[in-house]
């Protein structure tokens, strides 16, 4: 049974009483396959369609081992291009102190 794309999803949840440990849920591929392979993160269930295919998987894992979903690509910008953002920044921070909620 194939699900569809809003219906596959990850969620992390910790709570401080927790004692450090996450509960990851998982319906997609890639995530499930990165919490398999990871030492630290230990099954507690898995979610199988009525013709048997696994559509998802529950874990365990400390929350200092969640892995980073993050592509690892950096945007690559020159220093005049960081100078104009951090302008920007920087004035948006000062319209936001003095109360300005114009909208650029």
């Amino acid at each position: 049974m194939i699900i569809s794309g809003e219906e596959r999803e990850t969620t992390i949840q910790w709570a401080d009483a927790d004692k450090g440990m996450a509960h990851v849920f998982s319906c997609q591929r890639p995530m499930m396959r990165r919490l398999s392979k990871n030492p630290q993160a230990k099954v507690v269930a898995t979610h199988k369609a009525p013709d048997g295919t696994i559509t998802g998987l529950e874990f365990e894992i400390p929350v200092r081992c969640i892995v980073s979903v993050r592509s690892g690509r950096r945007r690559v910008i020159s220093d005049a291009q960081r100078a104009a953002a951090s302008q920007r920044l920087a004035a948006g921070r000062a319209r936001k102190l003095v109360g300005d909620v114009r909208r650029v």
